[in-house]
């Protein structure tokens, strides 16, 4: 299977991508299956506004892959605005070396601003997070998200079962680096979703 830029796509990848087409999870337009991270992210966000997917039959996993007492149903089943590659704001010179520009794949806000969350889609093999004092990628986002006034913030990472739980690089191993740099933990809650669960809550 070829992604849009004709690359080969990663073999645990590609079973998500199967599942999605299995199960209808298709472009509206088209009615062809999502290949790659973008155009999976793409259709999350058009079903989850559409409400076809019940939030309460995904679980939440820590970041040391554990399932925890809520849903993702706390998070994404309250009204609220999902937005994909929301540009982040930055109003000094450390803000901007650290997130500015940057575009996370989905920033998710309630209605009444109560929560607010990241969610960094992550299907593929590798190690995209560069080793810095920030915690990566994961731990520029929760730096962002320290700014927020909502009551509830998460950092969301959304993957495949296939990579929980892996050694380096480890999309959750990355997650807890991040948040144990960033002292998070008291504040913004890591957690874990996985497509698995997603595209099993889905309804045509």
């Amino acid at each position: 299977m070829l992604d849009a830029r004709g690359q080969l796509v990663d073999i645990k990848s590609k079973k998500i991508y199967e599942t999605a087409s299995r199960v209808g999870f298709l472009d509206p337009i088209t009615k062809l299956p999502p290949r790659d991270e973008r155009s999976i992210s793409a259709l999350l966000c058009i079903y989850h506004q559409q409400g076809k997917i019940d939030w309460a039959k995904v679980p939440l996993l820590d970041a040391k892959c554990q399932q925890i007492e809520l849903t993702a149903e706390a998070v994404l089943g309250q009204p609220g605005i999902l937005c994909s590659e929301y540009t982040l704001f930055w109003a000094t010179k450390s803000e901007c070396n650290a997130y500015g520009d940057m575009r996370p794949d989905f920033l998710y806000i309630a209605s009444g601003d109560e929560t607010a969350a990241i969610i960094e889609n992550k299907l593929g093999a590798g190690d995209t997070h560069k080793r810095d004092h920030y915690g990566g990628q994961f731990g520029r986002y929760i730096q962002y998200l320290k700014q927020a006034s909502a009551k509830n913030k998460y950092m969301i990472l959304l993957t495949s079962k296939c990579y929980l739980p892996e050694s380096v690089p480890g999309y959750a191993s990355q997650l807890q680096l991040a948040e144990k740099l960033q002292r998070s933990a008291a504040s913004i809650r890591s957690v874990i979703i996985c497509w698995e669960d997603v595209l099993g809550a889905f309804a045509k």
